[in-house]
């Protein structure tokens, strides 16, 4: 009311720079129900840095784990073998550790794919043989995916091999024709499962196919 004036009180205003997006390791990719790796993000000087599932959490603190590397554990899954795939979008943060500043977001994704249709063989999936024999109908598949045949003896659980038989390959058909002194034994019956591998190596179920002698 009497005019007198107080002493000036100085305050300051220090500007922070906002941290820069973490650098992120590349999308991953995995078959229907296999484990996820660790996500990895590096670049990071004495940040904290915070994992989301959503976009709209990123600043709040909703967020699913801190640290440079995040094992996801909620994702979306497909919900059968066969699905086509299944995506989940991850972001991360670097927060300022001393001023507590939030940087900019950056995303990976998680993508969850199915499995390769079954194969189908081409006609009946048993053979039968007279124990003196000397021809040998092949068993055949319809190649109806892009990928790798595998062939498989039921007895050892193992991929075919030249003592097992021969893998030939025609137009649209895969074809295995065992060699004739896995049939030695009269009354016998031999089994062989076939599969395909797709170019990330996802695997389709497997079928069988019989000798029966």
């Amino acid at each position: 009311k009497d005019g007198c004036q107080s002493d000036i009180a100085y305050g300051s205003l220090k500007m922070i720079q906002q941290p820069e997006a973490p650098m992120m390791t590349v999308d991953q990719v995995i078959c229907f129900n296999k484990t996820p790796s660790s996500f990895t993000v590096s670049g990071i000087s004495g940040n904290i840095v915070k994992w989301y599932r959503n976009l709209a959490d990123v600043g709040s603190s909703n967020y699913l784990a801190t640290g440079t590397t995040y094992l996801p554990t909620k994702y979306n899954h497909l919900l059968s073998s066969y699905s086509y795939e299944a995506m989940t979008k991850f972001y991360v943060t670097q927060t300022n550790a001393l001023y507590g500043c939030e940087g900019k977001v950056d995303s990976v994704q998680l993508i969850e794919k199915g499995n390769p249709w079954p194969l189908a063989f081409n006609d009946n999936n048993y053979k039968l043989l007279c124990a003196d024999s000397l021809v040998i109908t092949p068993l055949s598949v319809l190649v109806n995916n892009k990928g790798t045949i595998n062939w498989y003896n039921a007895k050892t659980g193992s991929l075919v091999t030249e003592k097992d038989g021969k893998i030939t390959t025609s137009t649209g058909l895969n074809m295995f024709t065992p060699n004739y002194g896995v049939f030695s034994s009269p009354s016998i019956t031999q089994a062989y499962y076939v599969n395909i591998t797709d170019s990330i190596g996802c695997v389709s179920d497997s079928i069988v196919g019989y000798y029966i002698v």
